[in-house]
């Protein structure tokens, strides 16, 4: 018996019944239970939209949490004093509703991907979502790290080995200890930032804290010496930093916050007991409104992570993550080991070619720069870090010095004097290397990159806000084409150089050449305006940054654009468009299975707008034009793939992001793809594409017929493409002008006249053929629901003749049942 098309019904019958029960055991408010209440039912659509592959428990605790965080500002802990709370914590979400953390995750990602969240409840998850991964890690390494630090040992007997009962107690009590006392410090010290290297260099404080009052027969070598040395706090950080293959420098830092807690607690006249720090933490536990981390040491199933779809363990994913932060940190200071804090010698002999003395110019514009990086991170993270933004830019001012003298040598090479003079006093290009030696620096740190957490992988749009690019651009008032320029020659320039490095900037890049180099204004537009500038020439790559920079002395926008300095940046830029354009194409061809031959005519259609209606790409998107050329072309080459299918095939792409199909500019507004496409892409392009393109000497419409994404939820059955379901006819949800209503014979659950009805329902969907099984004849016509061009008479009979339904009377209409 197939029982999909019964289930579905059910469900949406019974969900609302179901979260009546939830919400009496979570003794919610009225006003959290209303809200909750109507977010499952403007949810429900996409619920069944998706086949019920979401945890139905998970939806309910996370319609909860949705109600929950609208009320509040931020999901951070917020500063003391402020008591404003959520009525329920995460745990205990987790805990009524009987799932897992990763489940919870899965629906929350799955309803930022189709389902329009407040960019509060947005921004609330990607900070629970990222807490989450730092602890979660951390945690993992805190027990690689016991083992190393604590003598745990179960072979003998002997009191000798310290291995009865009451020392292995007292070790468990020390180690309960290091964590609730580093949970504490984290909530009040770090209550403003999520950052992984500066939250292990703080738990690593809170270690040393915890060995200092060991006795030393507890402890494992070198630790137990260092105690029974009766050294201090500063020296016990130095060698856990080297144990650890982190640097001193870093955690010291970090100890001026831990010295706040550490007075607060009183901890230098007493150590405080492990149920007073769980009496502190449970207080900020719950203010915060978030995951209880004290159950990690419970080994608590609803926080452990189930990591299978990446071949990873539990344990091995976050210490894989937390070594690999490590390793990029103390790749940078490797790379920095021998960089200077100022001008070198050799930097100095090159800026002596030019004819006015740059080393003051050099001096004065990162003095200016750090002033205003130091304000801005400091802003960024609410008034605090002004130490920890020091020591970044302190790191990126000698990568920056090391990076401009390898390029500086190379240039001196080529250039006359004059023209290195103007070169070394072009802002524009110094503020695009420091940039990029700030950003390196911020990623290498932790500050930014993959510490972000998505369960499942798609896209990353929802990027928490803070340091993350393009953040740096705005710090330096700095176009996206004009850092662009600096990438390739920081990566091939660079003496030396990681793949983390590599990997960070060239996803950068991508993002610059899909989207941010196309706003409102951008140099690329400017570039392109001009007689002299042929975008057609191919630019072959040169690593020399004088070829991508235009003078300082003059406006690039009003440059003769058809200068070679000009037309060389914007050729590159536009090559680099092209390639990867191609490469997304490819992947979208291959998975919607279009012919060579058609993908070639797609690529004409592209590269008809890259090189002559550039003016579709401003303030949009590279993809959206993408999606527009497959469905173009493919329709006027009677091959039509619908728009619905081409966003699903979009969807499963590694950087998709669904706000790229349903926030398109459209004649000054933000509107779904189709929209754009019938207001504006068709009038530009069907000309050309029908010329180009087309095999019909008929001129089609190439015009989309009807909404693949704003109609009702109505959708078909997975195996089952010509069996719809919709949802109740007295439905908010339900649209009446829908073309399907009008010709489709439609069954109502819960209206059971006959169960011979039933019967004959459940027996024809049976005996239907899936859509795999299916073979179609190539150039077949189409039986399809979704045009207008159907006659309405004529899809209602095929439709009744497929389905198998009772018999109709000889207008097409369908009998009335007898009664029973």
């Amino acid at each position: 018996m197939h029982t999909s098309f019964i289930v579905i019904y059910l469900n949406m019958e019974n969900i609302i019944e179901e979260f009546h029960i939830f919400s009496f055991d979570l003794q919610l408010s009225s006003a959290i239970n209303d809200r909750a209440r109507q977010f499952l039912h403007d949810v429900m659509p996409v619920y069944l939209k998706c086949g019920q592959k979401i945890s139905k428990k998970a939806l309910l605790a996370c319609a909860v949490f949705v109600s929950v965080q609208n009320n509040l500002h931020s999901f951070q802990v917020e500063p003391e004093g402020n008591n404003s709370q959520p009525e329920i914590t995460v745990s205990q979400l987790l805990e009524k509703a009987d799932i897992n953390i990763m489940e919870f995750f899965t629906v929350t990602c799955f309803l930022k991907k189709n389902y329009p969240l407040s960019d509060n409840v947005k921004q609330n998850l990607i900070a629970l979502e990222r807490k989450y991964l730092i602890v979660s890690a951390l945690f993992d390494k805190f027990e690689s790290m016991s083992t190393e630090i604590f003598h745990f040992d179960t072979t003998s007997p002997t009191p000798a080995n310290h291995s009865n009962p009451e020392a292995n107690t007292l070790l468990k009590k020390h180690k309960t200890l290091c964590w609730i006392l580093f949970l504490v410090a984290k909530a009040k010290v770090l209550w403003h930032r999520q950052e992984l290297l500066a939250t292990f260099h703080l738990l690593l404080c809170c270690v040393g804290e915890v060995i200092r009052v060991t006795p030393s027969f507890m402890l494992l070598p070198p630790f137990d010496s260092i105690v029974a040395k009766n050294e201090e706090l500063l020296t016990i950080l130095e060698v856990l930093s080297n144990h650890f293959h982190t640097k001193s420098e870093e955690v010291k830092a970090v100890y001026d916050g831990w010295l706040h807690v550490a007075n607060e607690l009183n901890i230098g006249s007493k150590f405080p007991e492990v149920q007073d720090l769980q009496s502190i933490y449970l207080q900020l536990y719950v203010q915060s409104g978030d995951v209880d981390e004290s159950l990690f040491l419970e080994k608590d199933w609803h926080l452990l992570p189930s990591l299978s779809e990446q071949n990873l363990s539990p344990r091995k994913y976050p210490s894989t993550l937390v070594r690999r932060t490590l390793d990029t940190s103390e790749a940078l200071n490797t790379i920095l080991l021998s960089a200077p804090d100022d001008l070198t010698e050799s930097l100095r002999n090159s800026l002596q070619k030019c004819s006015v003395d740059a080393s003051n110019i050099i001096r004065d514009f990162l003095s200016q720069s750090k002033a205003t990086f130091i304000a801005e991170f400091m802003q960024a993270h609410e008034g605090s870090d002004k130490s920890l933004a020091e020591r970044r830019f302190q790191l990126a001012s000698r990568y920056y010095y090391l990076m401009l003298d390898a390029l500086l040598k190379k240039e001196a090479e080529r250039l006359s004097p004059p023209e290195f003079t103007s070169f070394i006093q072009n802002v524009i290009f110094h503020k695009s290397l420091l940039a990029c030696c700030l950003e390196v620096t911020l990623m290498s740190c932790g500050s930014i990159g993959p510490v972000n957490f998505t369960p499942i992988p798609h896209g990353g749009s929802f990027q928490a806000q803070g340091v993350g690019f393009p953040w740096i651009l705005k710090v330096f008032n700095l176009e996206a084409f004009d850092f662009f320029k600096i990438v390739e020659c920081f990566i091939r320039g660079a003496p030396t150089i990681t793949m983390q490095i590599i990997n960070h900037l060239k996803l950068i890049e991508d993002k610059i050449l899909d989207s941010l180099a196309w706003i409102n204004g951008s140099p690329v537009f400017g570039g392109l305006s001009g007689n002299g500038c042929s975008p057609c020439c191919k630019a072959k790559y040169s690593p020399v940054p004088s070829k991508s920079y235009w003078s300082p002395n003059k406006d690039p926008l009003q440059k003769t654009p058809g200068t070679p300095h000009a037309c060389h940046a914007v050729n590159l830029f536009l090559n680099k468009v092209s390639r990867l354009a191609a490469q997304r194409l490819e992947k979208m061809c291959l998975r919607l299975q279009i012919e060579k031959e058609t993908q070639r005519d797609i690529w004409v259609c592209i590269e008809h707008v890259l090189y002559k209606k550039t003016h579709l790409l401003q303030d949009r998107h590279l993809d959206q034009i993408l999606m527009c050329c497959i469905f173009a072309v493919c329709k006027a080459k009677d091959q039509e793939v619908r728009f619905k299918t081409i966003l699903s095939c979009y969807d499963q792409l590694p950087h998709s992001s669904v706000s790229v199909y349903k926030q398109v500019l459209t004649e000054g507004r933000k509107e779904y793809i189709f929209k754009f496409y019938n207001k504006e892409f068709y009038s530009e392009m069907t000309s050309f594409v029908l010329s180009h393109c087309g095999n019909r000497s008929d001129s089609p419409s190439l015009i989309v017929s009807q909404s693949p994404v704003i109609l009702s939820p109505l959708y078909s059955l997975p195996t089952k493409k010509n069996i719809f379901i919709s949802p109740l006819q007295e439905s908010p949800f339900k649209n009446p002008n829908e073309v399907i209503y009008r010709k489709l014979p439609s069954y109502t659950f819960g209206s059971l006249q006959s169960s011979k009805m039933l019967q004959d329902i459940n027996i024809s969907l049976n005996k239907i053929p899936s859509s795999k099984e299916k073979v179609e004849t190539r150039g077949k016509k189409r039986l399809t629901f979704d045009s207008e061009d159907v006659e309405p008479r004529t899809a209602l009979m095929s439709a009744r003749k497929f389905l198998r339904f009772d018999d109709t009377d000889n207008t097409g209409a369908f009998k009335k049942p007898k009664p029973v």
